[in-house]
């Protein structure tokens, strides 16, 4: 069972801001400016319907402004308009083509279509552009993954592990080559990544359900079944927990 994007907003954000930025200190001469960054708080509360309306204001006000283009589409992602989001990524992308944050976006409303070709374009693209972009990888390594490219994602998760210090996308990272490794039967390695997965985020169900299926697979059952016991505790309802109790390592 794997994460998706769960990492998405977060690098949604990151990337936000720094779009932001340099306009901030304008806003009140800049009316754009000033719809633009109200959008963004807007997204970032949950507050889609507010945030379109602030961000058409910005793209109307001021339709050179590639950000607000890329904002608009960050919120048509997340109510999964994927066309729109597409489209409006396509508009950032031809105002500033080295937008690094764009093509990444772009790829992500493409890999959630089911467009891995396009997405792994545009992840490609992301990384050129900025090689030390860790959440680019991520998102090419997932596309990798939905491939059966195991060898490829577990190179890009390992490039995650290698750049960032944060402990949770630490462990985003080593519970996703652990899958990598789970996947081509690495089960060893698979295990000791997601020991430290466990380790950094220990109350993550996720890294307990795919540590029980690898205890499992190394005959293990013992340990599996404390792992599947986590797993029911910490979300009883969920389909991981069925899945373990199907197995017989939990009751």
């Amino acid at each position: 069972m794997r994460c998706g994007f769960g990492w998405s907003r977060l690098v949604v954000a990151c990337g936000l801001v720094l779009l932001a930025a340099t306009a901030v200190a304008c806003t009140e001469q800049d009316p754009a400016v000033a719809y633009h960054n109200r959008g963004i708080a807007h997204w970032q509360r949950g507050q889609y319907a507010e945030a379109l309306a602030d961000l058409n204001k910005a793209v109307e006000l001021n339709p050179e402004n590639a950000g607000a283009y890329l904002n608009r589409g960050n919120v048509y992602d997340e109510l999964g308009e994927f066309d729109r989001a597409v489209a409006d990524y396509n508009q950032a992308i031809e105002l500033d083509p080295q937008n690094a944050f764009a093509h990444r976006n772009r790829g992500v409303a493409y890999y959630r279509q089911g467009d891995l070709k396009q997405a792994l374009a545009d992840f490609d693209r992301a990384v050129e552009l900025d090689p030390e972009y860790a959440r680019a990888y991520g998102s090419r390594g997932d596309a990798y993954y939905e491939l059966g490219e195991y060898e490829k994602a577990f190179e890009d998760y390992d490039k995650i592990i290698q750049m960032v210090s944060d402990d949770a996308q630490l462990a985003w990272g080593y519970y996703h080559r652990g899958l990598a490794s789970t996947s081509m039967g690495d089960y060893d390695q698979a295990l000791g990544d997601l020991d430290r997965a466990v380790e950094l985020s220990p109350s993550d169900p996720l890294g307990y359900f795919s540590r029980a299926l690898v205890l499992a697979e190394l005959g293990r059952s013992t340990e599996a079944a404390s792992d599947a016991e986590k797993v029911c505790r910490l979300v009883p309802e969920d389909e991981a927990c069925q899945e373990l109790k199907a197995m017989g390592l939990t009751n």
